[in-house]
């Protein structure tokens, strides 16, 4: 017995000493971040978290860049409420895009730094969203003077960023879909029958496939779905040649973030999920009632960039949707080695796409 209650000691004393080394190592990074951004603010740079009320409650977003002459442009992350890779968190994690952009980063509703358990259900809602984002830029272009800024919209940012080019032309120099979503009942439909081809030779899952009836699937039907998706790649691609996407590295940095407490982190992987996706119930369906595809007449240039085998925001109804567009200029990229999350590679591929777009 003494025995085991020395182990026992030991093993307390050592899991201590590895939080504590963790700790030390976060505040740590956390220093040279800050002294990176005072650096940079006293180099002619913007680097600064803003708390803004917006529609209702509070929410943040962060402003990050090298000049304060370059242009803005404005990320609307996935999720919802998982603000990754391009949320609040970010501050100089992307220094390639703060040389040519002034970025601003925003916590949307319910995700990460914008928590708040007592936001009231019934705002969880994409038209919401679309009103939060639009106050958002409009806070940014009377802020920092900026007749028009640039807009992102990554997969779930996408339903809101596309709307608001098509309402908002004014406002923006150009608008750039990640993993663009046109239906994702159109999409699920291609997928379960991609679902199927896969797993041909496995009766047991082929079963549980059809098991599941058509489209659409909500709720815990549609997280059976999502999961095998994922078993076949179809979120975060690999193969023999292909590195997935580092999906750890993609939000870890978060975990070192000097604008992120530790309930912020909480809120970004666990909670924020959690109350927008499983508790809101509504907003689900509405994300999984999108539909695009009547929504084709832009007056601002459009840009998509899709992994070509993702099967999420379904990769060959994004290219057919992006053929039947109608805007000043338009250029779809395809991001060859990656789903819906893209690999190391393809990030860069994509970071050089949206420098590019610096055209104005």
């Amino acid at each position: 017995m003494k025995l085991l209650m020395g182990i026992g000691l030991y093993v307390v004393i050592a899991l201590v000493a590895i939080i504590l080394l963790l700790l030390l190592l976060r505040a740590f990074k956390q220093y040279q971040i800050n002294r990176e951004s005072k650096e940079n603010i006293q180099n002619g740079g913007i680097s600064e978290i803003r708390k803004l009320p917006i529609g209702g409650i509070s929410q943040y977003i962060l402003v990050d860049g090298q000049s304060k002459e370059n242009p803005f442009i404005i990320f609307l992350h996935g999720g919802p409420g998982q603000p990754f890779p391009f949320g609040v968190s970010s501050r100089n994690q992307f220094p390639i895009i703060t040389e040519k952009f002034n970025v601003v980063y925003f916590d949307q509703r319910g995700s990460g730094k914008s928590f708040d358990k007592h936001i009231d259900m019934k705002t969880m809602n994409v038209e919401q969203f679309i009103s939060d984002a639009n106050e958002v830029i409009d806070f940014v272009r009377k802020e920092y003077k900026q007749d028009k800024v640039y807009l992102v919209g990554m997969s779930w940012g996408s339903i809101i960023g596309l709307q608001l080019a098509n309402r908002h032309p004014e406002k923006f120099y150009s608008y750039i879909g990640m993993d663009q979503i046109v239906n994702i009942k159109e999409g699920q439909v291609l997928g379960k029958q991609w679902l199927k081809d896969m797993a041909k030779d496995d009766k047991k899952l082929l079963d549980q496939i059809e098991s599941f009836g058509e489209p659409p699937y909500y709720g815990e039907l549609e997280s059976k779905y999502s999961d095998i998706v994922n078993k076949y790649n179809g979120f975060n691609y690999k193969d023999e040649h292909t590195k997935g996407a580092n999906l750890i590295k993609l939000a870890g940095r978060s975990l070192v973030s000097p604008d992120y407490s530790l309930r912020d982190i909480y809120a970004s992987f666990i909670s924020g999920a959690t109350f927008s996706l499983i508790k809101s119930k509504e907003l689900q369906k509405e994300i999984i009632n999108t539909d695009f595809n009547e929504l084709t007449i832009f007056k601002t240039p459009v840009y998509i960039i899709q992994g070509k085998h993702d099967k999420v925001a379904n990769f060959d109804l994004a290219k057919g949707y992006f053929d039947r567009l109608d805007a000043p200029k338009k250029k779809f990229i395809s991001l060859e080695n990656s789903a819906h999350m893209p690999n190391e590679e393809d990030f860069e591929v994509l970071i050089q796409s949206i420098l590019q777009l610096n055209e104005h």
